[in-house]
């Protein structure tokens, strides 16, 4: 069943807030049971198909793949919004990954980009991707549910995601400041997890089995959407687990009822307040802040960021005053070189750029050992 409900009165409050923001006061809503085949509104690519037995109390079942070796699968729910973008939103469903060796897993999607046809546990387009990735290829940190935006991963957590024969409840819920709550069963995996910028996009759902196998099966889907309401942030790097040091911190926020006011821009690293450059493009408004030195390896790094709106934008009941954003980014392990290991600045001209470099050759008889070690003592 599809259908489209109005906004909670929590969130608009009196006649003149729902006439003034028309458009932001219609939600999406979807929800199936996989009884009656394939729900209208979505479409199935690969091997995933609508079984009539196999859910919740042998029920009927979304299953994304069968417990066979090299199956993929995905499915795609129209648009449930007609384009708007979506600043929150809460999905539900029952998963089921199991009755095989161990193979690979599951992705919840919702992305602008996001593909007609077959995808598996990585997930498709650039927009929000939770892998619940239950086969470790050595390339990741699986067993784990992962989260990914925009291509970078932001969080993972070491879980396994099977099930076995029965079906553990899923709750994803993304708030309006861009952070994501995820419950697995009786498990907490994140909470105030900063994983999302407003996009506008579909819901999907991929699997994946090689030579390890599971059924990947999905029941009780439900999603509910909120357009944004306000300004928001439209993009943010660095993010991610990875980061190259020495990127600056790069922000847009776009407007969206209501104008941002440079004059309420707060910006802080680490809990320390730092002054971005402020620039405005239209209706985007960009931060760049470059940190004076390198943030150390490896270091987890906070960013905040709390803006309003010019006094002539719309004033929207049960709106905040102020919005406040938060995300998080890992710096990559890298090497620091000591001190003493500069050569004396009296022997070089500190004024060019450049290096001084000290060239030896060795002799090609007798063939020396090519190591680090021997190269390090015929220089010296």
């Amino acid at each position: 069943m599809k259908t489209r409900n109005k906004v909670n009165s929590k969130i608009f409050t009196g006649l003149a807030a729902i006439m003034v923001t028309l458009s932001q006061a219609w939600a999406g809503n979807f929800a199936s049971d996989f009884n009656s085949g394939l729900p209208n509104g979505s479409r199935v690519f690969g091997n995933a198909l609508v079984a009539n037995s196999g859910g919740r109390e042998n029920s009927g079942a979304l299953r994304l793949t069968a417990s066979s070796r090299g199956q993929q699968g995905s499915w795609v729910l129209d648009d449930l919004d007609g384009g708007a973008v979506i600043g929150s939103f809460t999905a539900r469903f029952k998963l089921r990954i199991g009755g095989g060796t161990g193979a690979e897993g599951l992705s919840f999607n919702f992305a602008p980009d996001l593909p007609n046809a077959s995808f598996g546990v990585d997930g498709a387009g650039l927009g929000l991707t939770i892998s619940f990735d239950s086969f470790n290829n050595g390339t990741e940190d699986a067993p784990a549910i992962v989260v990914r935006f925009r291509g970078a991963k932001i969080a993972s957590k070491r879980l396994s995601p099977r099930t076995g024969d029965g079906f553990q409840d899923v709750v994803i819920r993304v708030k309006e400041d861009g952070t994501l709550d995820l419950t697995f069963g009786s498990t907490t995996v994140f909470t105030n997890l900063f994983a999302y910028a407003p996009v506008f996009g579909r819901f999907g759902l991929g699997a994946r089995t090689g030579i390890l196998t599971d059924n990947h099966l999905v029941d009780d889907f439900s999603v509910t959407t909120v357009p944004a309401a306000a300004p928001y942030v439209k993009s943010f790097s660095p993010s991610g687990l990875d980061v190259q040091a020495g990127l600056p911190l790069t922000i847009v926020i776009k407007d969206f009822n209501g104008t941002v006011n440079p004059a309420t821009i707060r910006l802080e690293l680490n809990d320390g307040a730092i002054t971005p450059t402020v620039s405005k493009n239209a209706d985007e408004t960009t931060l760049q802040y470059q940190p004076p030195s390198l943030l150390p390896s490896k270091s987890v790094n906070s960013v905040k960021l709390i803006y309003g709106t010019l006094a002539s934008s719309p004033q929207i009941p049960g709106l905040p005053q102020s919005i406040t954003a938060r995300f998080d980014f890992t710096v990559s392990s890298y090497s620091v070189i000591p001190a003493r290991f500069a050569v004396s600045s009296n022997l070089v001209d500190l004024a060019k750029p450049g290096f001084e470099v000290r060239m030896v050759q060795a002799s090609q008889t007798p063939v020396l050992a090519p190591t680090v070690a021997r190269a390090e003592a015929q220089l010296n």
